[in-house]
């Protein structure tokens, strides 16, 4: 059987040019080829990638192209090298006297159609990047370099991660070869690509270059330092050139924990006293000296048929009736995404994943991603993680949130709405409020004689121009520290709307941004420390949410609180992971 070809599906852009009559002699004008811009790798969910793109942001000088061309210019495959500001060696320095579009193909490394090396002597698949486009006759020539092939990353969980002494991955199609011009890739069915194997990577994260094409599978074997060999098949899926796509690996220890969504279902009924087929609470958490933990052993990402099954975890709803979540849920650093929360059936009820944590609840290590909800009640609080708050929530982020009302007057906010607990080493980046209301908050709707320590927000969005909070809306004989705000917003105050008896200590709002800190009108606060930053003071910034960390640190029996590293938007941000 003979390899199968499939030829790109590339758009030539047409850039201009017209179909009427022209001159048999045109003067000839000059050859002018420049550019060297990488298009990088999009991810295929269009989230915020675990694996960062490896490819550099563009061509360096003294890189090398095949030059493939027809019509106004001719060229059967020229070396061309870039000096830095444009690409030499064409053999002849003018376009034709023809007045045609030249259509040109392009790779780098270079590629030849006798002449080519696609994988590497490890086993890589090379990334091969192109162009392939239409140019009218005499214009200037510009490149923005492609992706001809596909990118994957896997990730490991820490706890398997740590066991790692290898990890080989083996894809189930060849890139057999590439026909430079005009542009086509042929791949080998009947041949598995050779094996890419890694070393540990601390942070779990494996990536390489596949096929771009139908009906790929890849075998995964993972030797462990123990001699043992674990081995699974990442299903037959279609990859597209240029696309990044990213695969949690799902790892089940033989210890009770959450690891699929199936799960995580199961769970959230049985923690809310509800059986749900024949599971038990006992398969998802360990009882050690009274007090239960629940663990998140995986990544798990919901469909919206999923997350239909999902019950919020408590109760608390106007009549009294109320269940707090009192036990410790440990997200261990691993995200639940796709989850469309559905809402509490009782008219004045509250919502969110957790309703209502009780003084004895903890929430911690856990990243909830892409999550909405559609709030069609009349409820009084509302936040994506939690509405009501007594216990403690630690290292709890948001990342690309929506929550959409039908009540003006609910409180409401990304994070949490009440809280007269404890949240500390927590963030929110990317909330949005698609819905107007009266009571505007960021982070916390209420924080009531509540702690809010080392904790920030940025990348809010309010479809519309009220005054309130970003931080909170409302700090009533609270405490905000450490913490810092991150947008552009002059009807809110960074810190709080509304604050009385409140104590705000080493917290930070960029200038310009907001109405202010804390609203003035209210003066029966403690504010000391309360600074803005310009864009040039981020690393003074950093050193600051630092100095305090390491300060509270040093007094306690073990570290209670996350430092910080330096980021692009938002400047900071907190270290997972300590």
């Amino acid at each position: 059987m003979k390899p199968s070809i499939l030829t790109a599906g590339f758009l030539l852009a047409m850039l201009s040019g017209s179909c009427g009559k022209h001159q048999t002699t045109i003067p000839s004008s000059p050859i002018h080829i420049t550019g060297n811009e990488e298009t990088a790798f999009q991810p295929h969910d269009n989230a915020r990638s675990f694996a960062p793109s490896v490819q550099s942001p563009e061509i360096e000088a003294g890189a090398a192209i095949s030059f493939f061309s027809q019509g106004g210019i001719e060229s059967t495959g020229t070396t061309l090298t870039y000096d830095g500001s444009q690409w030499n060696g064409m053999s002849s320095d003018r376009w034709s006297d023809s007045g045609e579009a030249a259509f040109i193909t392009a790779f780098n490394p270079p590629i030849f159609e006798d002449r080519q090396t696609l994988y590497r002597a490890d086993g890589h698949l090379e990334d091969i990047l192109f162009v392939n486009q239409e140019y009218p006759w005499g214009k200037s020539i510009h490149f923005c370099f492609q992706h001809a092939f596909s990118q994957i990353a896997f990730r490991l969980p820490p706890d398997l991660n740590r066991q790692v002494e290898q990890v080989r991955f083996t894809p189930s199609v060849r890139v057999a070869r590439i026909h430079p011009f005009p542009f086509s890739v042929e791949f080998d069915r009947k041949t598995h690509a050779p094996s890419v194997s890694f070393a540990q990577n601390p942070e779990g994260n494996y990536q390489f270059i596949v096929p771009p094409t139908t009906e790929v599978s890849i075998k995964i074997q993972i030797s462990l330092a123990n001699g043992k060999t674990l081995a699974t098949v990442f299903p037959a899926s279609t990859f597209s050139a240029g696309t990044l796509y990213q695969c949690n690996i799902l790892y089940d220890d033989g210890q009770a924990g959450i690891s699929t969504t199936t799960d995580f279902i199961a769970f959230s009924h049985l923690i809310n006293g509800i059986p749900y087929e024949n599971r038990t609470l006992s398969e998802f958490g360990v009882t050690k000296d009274g007090i239960t933990t629940y663990r998140l052993k995986n990544d798990i990402a919901f469909t919206k048929e999923e997350s239909a099954q999902i019950m919020p975890i408590g109760e608390y709803v106007a009549s009294g009736q109320r269940t707090a979540f009192n036990d410790t849920f440990d997200g261990q650093g691993y995200t639940l995404s796709g989850i469309t929360l559905p809402v509490s059936k009782e008219r004045t009820g509250r919502n969110g994943l957790f309703v209502y944590i009780g003084e004895k609840g903890t929430v911690k290590n856990l990243i909830l991603k892409d999550i909405s909800c559609f709030i069609t009640n009349q409820s009084l609080q509302n936040g994506l993680l939690n509405a009501v708050n007594e216990g403690i929530i630690d290292n709890c982020h948001i990342r690309n949130g929506i929550i959409t009302l039908v009540k003006t007057d609910s409180e409401t906010a990304g994070l949490v709405s009440r809280n007269t607990g404890i949240i500390r080493n927590s963030s929110v980046e990317g909330y949005t409020m698609e819905s107007e209301t009266d009571r505007l908050a960021g982070f916390v709707y209420y924080n009531q004689q509540g702690n809010i320590q080392n904790c920030y927000i940025s990348g809010t969005r309010y479809g519309f121009n009220r005054p309130g909070g970003e931080l909170c809306n409302r700090c009533d004989e609270g405490l905000i520290e450490n913490c810092y705000v991150y947008g552009k917003h002059s009807n809110l105050y960074g810190l709080a709307n509304t604050a009385s008896n409140s104590v705000f200590r080493n917290s930070y709002y960029p200038a310009n941004s907001y109405k202010g800190s804390v609203n003035p009108d209210y003066n029966s606060n403690t504010k000391k420390d309360i600074l803005h930053f310009t864009p040039d003071k981020t690393d003074k910034l950093l050193e600051l949410l630092n100095a305090w960390t390491d300060s509270v640190n040093s007094l306690l029996p073990q570290p209670e609180f996350l430092n910080w590293q330096k980021a692009d938007n938002p400047p900071a941000i907190l270290i997972f992971g300590q």
